[in-house]
């Protein structure tokens, strides 16, 4: 009878590389293939590339849908000015998206700009020194303006998208009314996230007070401390207290934390400062469902707060006007 060898395979697996090795399962010897010079030891190694974590990739795809979704917004906002403009410079678009190469680059630049077009854009760049120069010269003056410019505002607001919390004429940046931000925040946690330990009679006008103006006249340090010593004594979880001062500030905070989904496999941090909110947001819901409309409103309570700094009490209703 032919009596085989018992033999272990052994294994070291990285995270750019898999070793492997056949030895004899008595003596650990690394087995031998083959006779003479065709006589080869069973262990090597294989390399590849590393891998990119589901994190990387989720950011890059939520990067590329947000420069997708850019670019379908100008292409929509070209298309609405594509018939006045053609009336004025054809071409105007096709110069725009080559404006950012070098005057003498052949190859990216198809159009040239005129002596008079190049004497127009020293004159633009005098008197508009950013663009929100010319955002606030449209708004306040009245009278007619290149389309060129118009279409260049536009562009700019489009692109950016900005605050879209507020409609119509209701917006006043002196009725920013933080305090009932906040009370509609610990309402909807209250009857939402019932976990927390919140009550009626524990929340009152006074912790909205505190609240206000801790988040109002504080450094981010102190905003942070002065939340838990204003809730710690109402609110059952201490990781709630400190997850909504990071996110009052724009620090990443967690979602499980926040709402105490201690269920939850894998925990999602976000922030409000940035586009990580818009990113996520479909994962947000999945995992939220019902109670996405508390985060929707923490969103509005951090956007509020936003606005409120940055116009310190100025009567405005626009940025252009802060320049």
């Amino acid at each position: 009878m032919d009596e085989r060898k018992k033999y272990n395979i052994g294994l070291d697996i990285g995270t750019s590389s898999v070793g492997w090795a056949v030895v004899e399962s008595g003596t650990q010897k690394i087995i031998k293939k083959g006779k003479n010079e065709s006589r080869k030891s069973l262990w090597g190694v294989r390399l590849f590339e590393p891998a990119n974590t589901a994190l990387e990739r989720r950011s890059f795809r939520s990067a590329r849908r947000r420069y997708d979704r850019r670019r379908n917004r100008i292409k929509l906002l070209q298309k609405e000015f594509t018939e006045e403009m053609n009336k004025v410079d054809s071409h105007f678009f096709q110069k725009l998206a080559q404006s950012k190469y070098c005057e003498n680059d052949k190859v990216n630049k198809s159009i040239l700009l005129s002596a008079d077009e190049k004497k127009q854009v020293i004159e633009y760049n005098a008197k508009y020194k950013t663009i929100y120069h010319l955002r606030n010269k449209l708004i306040t003056d009245a009278s007619k303006e290149d389309i060129r410019l118009v279409y260049l505002a536009f562009h700019h607001m489009i692109k950016y998208r900005g605050n879209f919390l507020y409609s119509g004429d209701s917006f006043n940046t002196n009725n920013l009314d933080l305090g009932e931000k906040i009370k509609n925040v610990f309402e909807s946690l209250m009857n939402s996230v019932p976990s927390l330990g919140i009550r009626d009679d524990d929340f009152d006008m006074v912790q909205v007070e505190a609240l206000e103006k801790i988040i109002l006249n504080l450094s981010k340090n102190d905003v942070k401390v002065g939340i838990k010593e204003t809730l710690n004594p109402i609110i059952d979880s201490k990781k709630f207290s400190e997850e909504f001062g990071k996110l009052i500030v724009g620090n990443k905070f967690s979602i499980k934390k926040l709402f105490m989904l201690q269920d939850l496999e894998k925990d999602i941090t976000i922030s409000f400062d940035g586009t990580d909110y818009d990113d996520k947001y479909g994962e947000l819901e999945n995992i939220l469902r019902d109670n996405i409309e508390v985060l929707n409103t923490l969103k509005e309570l951090y956007d509020t707060l936003f606005l409120k700094k940055l116009f310190k009490g100025s009567s405005h209703t626009f940025l252009s006007a802060l320049i």
